[in-house]
Order: C-alpha cells, then sequence, then structure tokens
C-alpha cells in the first residue's frame, strides 16, 4: 500500500514538473533572459525565438526629405513673370536650361504680349527676355537671357524609372509656390512611349515641372508632359533655328 502511494506521488509529480516545464518555466526564461545583468554574466542565454505579438506603428515625417529635394530641385529653376506697375508679377515656373541664361517653359504659360516678360533666378536675380523660340512639335517656349554662370537644371533618363518611384509636382504662380507628391504608376512600353505618374488630386498646369527625389527634371506639362528626351529634341531644333 505504502509503494503505491510512493508511486503515486512520484507519478504525479513528474507529470506537475513537465507541465510546470511546458506552461511556465519557458515562459519565464523568456522573460528573464533579456536582463542586462544576466547577459553581461553570460548566465542565460536569450531564448529565441521570441515572439512579438504587440507591435507598435511609428510615422516618420517625410517633411525632412521632402524640404531636401525640394531645395535641389528650386536651385534650378527659375519663375516666369512681367513688370506690371513696377512689381514682378509671377506667371509661372522655367526650367533653366543652359549656363549662359536660356530657360524652357510651355507656351502656354506666357501672356500675349511678351515685351515686358523676365525670367527671376532661385537668387532673386532678375533679367528680361531678349529672345523666344517656341517648338510646335511639343509646344514649349525656349527664353533667351543675358545672364551667366547659371545653374542647369538636370535631366533624368526616363528608362531610369521603376514603379513605385517617388515623384514631385512642383509649379510657381502669383499665389506662391506649391508642390504634389505622386509616384510612377506604369512605365513606357512599345505603343506608350512615355511613363504614368498617379493622380495626386491636383490637375497639372501649363509649365508644371515634374521630377525626381534627386531634383532631376523628369518633365515639363504642357497640355500633357513633355518628357526629358522630348525637351532635348526641341532645344535641338532651337539650335537649329539660331542658324538660319
Amino acid at each position: 500500500m505504502q509503494n503505491s502511494s510512493k508511486k503515486s506521488i512520484i507519478f504525479w509529480a513528474v507529470i506537475i514538473s513537465i507541465l510546470a516545464n511546458v506552461f511556465f518555466s519557458r515562459w519565464i526564461t523568456a522573460k528573464i533572459s533579456t536582463l542586462p545583468i544576466l547577459n553581461r554574466l553570460r548566465l542565460l542565454d536569450p531564448q529565441a525565438p521570441i515572439v512579438i505579438r504587440e507591435t507598435n506603428e511609428i510615422r516618420i515625417s517625410s517633411d525632412g526629405e521632402i524640404a531636401d529635394n525640394l531645395e535641389k530641385l528650386t536651385s534650378h529653376l527659375s519663375q516666369v513673370g512681367v513688370i506690371d506697375k513696377n512689381v514682378f508679377r509671377v506667371l509661372g515656373t522655367a526650367a533653366n536650361f543652359t549656363s549662359d541664361g536660356v530657360f524652357v517653359t510651355s507656351r502656354l504659360l506666357l501672356p500675349a504680349n511678351m515685351n515686358l516678360l523676365q525670367i527671376r533666378t532661385a537668387d532673386g536675380r532678375a533679367v528680361p527676355v531678349s529672345d523666344i523660340y517656341f517648338d510646335e512639335a511639343t509646344g514649349l517656349a525656349f527664353l533667351k537671357t543675358s545672364m551667366n554662370n547659371l545653374p542647369v537644371a538636370p535631366l533624368a533618363a526616363t528608362a531610369s524609372l521603376k514603379l513605385g518611384d517617388r515623384l514631385l509636382l512642383y509649379s510657381d504662380s502669383a499665389e506662391g509656390a506649391s508642390y504634389f507628391e505622386t509616384q510612377v504608376n506604369f512605365l513606357p512600353t512599345d505603343k506608350q512611349k512615355v511613363f504614368g505618374f498617379q493622380d495626386s488630386g491636383v490637375d497639372p498646369e501649363p509649365g508644371m515641372v515634374l521630377a525626381n527625389y534627386k531634383g532631376e527634371l523628369l518633365g515639363i506639362w504642357h497640355s500633357d508632359l513633355v518628357t526629358p528626351e522630348k525637351i532635348k529634341l526641341a532645344f535641338d531644333n532651337y539650335l537649329e533655328s539660331l542658324k538660319k
């Protein structure tokens, strides 16, 4: 009878210790194994894997990143405007295209009377436009000034674009500068030669600049997007016109 009782006690002790090990010891070990003092003394290695069942979402503001990229972009852009009662009135944005004072924008941005047309650069210099070339194929306007040592806007290669690449739409107006975030949502195909970008909720306006987050131009909006490749062809037409 005594032997049977001892066997029963041992049996249940083993069962309870197994259950305690399964349900409690591993949980306790995982809790205390990350204590700094135990880690320093290497008394108890951290248990792996430790499953994290609670997560916290941390939002990081992109304002700083956008501000940096806008600065890269706007340092190579200028404002197109007219002198109205001795005041410079902004019409829109032009990209600095050559260091010797050629700017490019949409023809639709320019007024009928261009005698008082001026360019104001990011560093505050203002110069009159001395000559204008309109490219019929793209609708772009190249504006010549007497300015020198101009920081030139770099043109991106559309072939390097990937789906989801982040882009900025930027424009100047009489009300002030504005920008919108967007991204590439489809790439060029054999039939469709131009890439597409996600609707930012704002209809693009003539002269609006599209750029990547390196500050490189990916297009100027006319009635549609004029890509860097087309801008280069339009500039070639401009140079040809100077030879005539």
